[in-house]
């Protein structure tokens, strides 16, 4: 098990401090038992026996279910149902070393409520620091709105995905392309790169999603480079320089 941090951050969110104390000892807990990739298992038995390993005489399963519930109604946990079976994946977290994961990936419905979730009637992006979210904004227009939709149905069509154009995703490419002046042309070509590098590989398919591509953090680095080849990690052709951008 890898080692574990977490950001000075987390002393001021109002998420974690929205927690009793109970929850955030849970939630500090849960953060030093999943694996690279925020997810484990979310079955309450296994829950209380991997977070708890030395208290179950003082924690009952009903006080796990309760944590678990409590830590998810701010946004800081998510669970979701694959194959008859449950699984929870941390949010705002930055993959480890592991290329794979034993768990399954979560569905695109609950990635999309990663992005943004509700906290006391305000909706706030999950997926980056206070700071570094996008705000709404009037600035945006009707014609660059159209083409943020049109670059997310884009996406759609390249990667074989079906994210909505609205909401977060749609405020996050409006937001990115307002950055670079409206190039649709070149976050086109950013989006069409990603996908012949990312598209069908074990790892990387899962984050051909508006969530990774118009991060605030990320976008950047991606759209400056949507003119070098789409050359795949192992190709013997691909230049030694060739940077590798990891998604979070």
């Amino acid at each position: 098990m890898p080692n574990r941090y977490t950001r000075e951050s987390a002393i001021e969110s109002e998420a974690v401090n929205a927690l009793t104390w109970q929850g955030e000892v849970f939630y500090r807990r849960l953060i030093n038992r999943v694996d690279d990739f925020g997810r484990m298992s979310a079955d309450i038995r296994i829950l209380r026996a991997k977070v708890f390993p030395l208290q179950l005489d003082k924690v009952t399963e009903k006080d796990v279910a309760r944590l678990l519930t409590e830590t998810e109604s701010v946004g800081l946990v998510f669970t979701y149902d694959t194959s008859g079976k449950r699984f929870l994946v941390m949010n705002k977290w930055e993959q480890g070393r592991a290329k794979h994961s034993e768990y399954p990936p979560p569905p695109s419905d609950i990635c999309e409520r990663m992005q943004t979730y509700v906290y006391k009637g305000k909706q706030k992006f999950a997926d980056a620091p206070d700071t570094d979210s996008d705000s709404d904004s009037n600035s945006d227009t009707e014609e660059r709105m159209t083409i943020a939709r049109e670059l997310i149905s884009h996406l759609n069509k390249q990667a074989g995905r079906h994210f909505r154009p609205e909401g977060s995703s749609l405020k996050a490419a409006c937001a990115r392309l307002s950055e670079v002046k409206d190039d649709a042309s070149g976050v086109m070509a950013m989006i069409d790169r990603q996908c012949a590098l990312w598209k069908g590989d074990p790892v990387m398919d899962e984050f051909l999603r508006p969530e990774t591509l118009f991060r605030k953090s990320k976008f950047a680095g991606y759209y400056d480079n949507r003119n070098l080849p789409a050359l795949r990690k192992g190709d013997k052709s691909a230049p030694a320089s060739q940077p590798l951008l990891k998604p979070l």
